[in-house]
């Protein structure tokens, strides 16, 4: 494949290349699904694309057929409508991130390799965005890590363990920051804590984590008055039919 881009001798721009960058992320995506959970997965979540080349790439794909082959047949498709510019250079990447998933590539690598094919400036941009993920997932793990060793029982479980993702993710978008973590500051069972915190999106994790480490000594008054307040958002969502929840208690 890269002696064939190379013979087709294009340069692209660099608003060219901005424009593919959704593509480096939906060929990782689907590395990732493939991976995951093998190649027969790709049909499904192909089938609401607007690209009819990356339909046939995934097509040719899940039907086994020769690698070489496939090559050659996104090869030709590449070339059948003589385009140019960002639509020229998403095929490229498209093709060459389904032939590295038909060879079984590591999802990381096949991001770095579109990447590579976007130029230098790609390339540092994605390096730097990996330190600051393994950063934040160092962070999230030291915080939990400290969290489970505090854990204790809690009756709050009850509550949020009745609940549905969905329902909690509901739930937590009505609740302030600050009330969330005193809410779970004190007497808190571990497993509550995570149903909580893994449904919240990586970007309010880390804010989560700020809060909750910055309120130092809370009482335990502070802490009920906080869970009151969630438990009263849960009861007023779901008299709006918002949410459902199974209550184990309730007061």
């Amino acid at each position: 494949m890269i002696d064939f881009i190379q013979r087709l001798n294009v340069c692209f721009t660099d608003e060219e290349k901005e424009a593919c960058l959704p593509v480096v992320v939906r060929m990782t995506e689907l590395s990732q699904l493939a991976r995951r959970e093998g190649l027969l997965a790709l049909e499904t979540a192909v089938q609401e694309e607007k690209s009819v080349f990356l339909k046939t790439a995934v097509g040719l794909l899940i039907d086994g057929t020769d690698p070489k082959k496939t090559e050659e047949w996104l090869q030709l498709l590449v070339l059948a409508d003589n385009r140019s510019g960002s639509p020229l250079l998403s095929r490229l990447l498209m093709a060459k991130g389904v032939l590295d998933i038909q060879a079984g590539e590591n999802p990381r690598i096949i991001e770095a390799y579109l990447t590579a094919m976007l130029g230098e400036k790609y390339v540092d941009q994605r390096e730097k965005a990996w330190e600051k993920e393994i950063e934040e997932r160092k962070t999230v793990e030291n915080f939990l890590n400290k969290v489970q060793s505090q854990a204790t029982g809690s009756e709050f479980a009850a509550y949020v363990l009745g609940l549905a993702d969905g329902a909690i993710q509901t739930i937590i978008r009505e609740v302030p920051e600050m009330t969330l973590a005193k809410s779970l500051k004190l007497g808190c069972d571990y497993m509550t804590f995570r149903r909580i915190f893994d449904n919240l999106s990586k970007n309010r994790q880390l804010q989560f984590i700020s809060a909750f480490e910055s309120l130092g000594e809370t009482s335990m008054a502070d802490v009920e008055n906080s869970r009151t307040e969630i438990l009263e958002i849960i009861k007023n969502l779901e008299k709006e039919g918002l949410i459902w929840c199974q209550h184990l208690t309730r007061k």
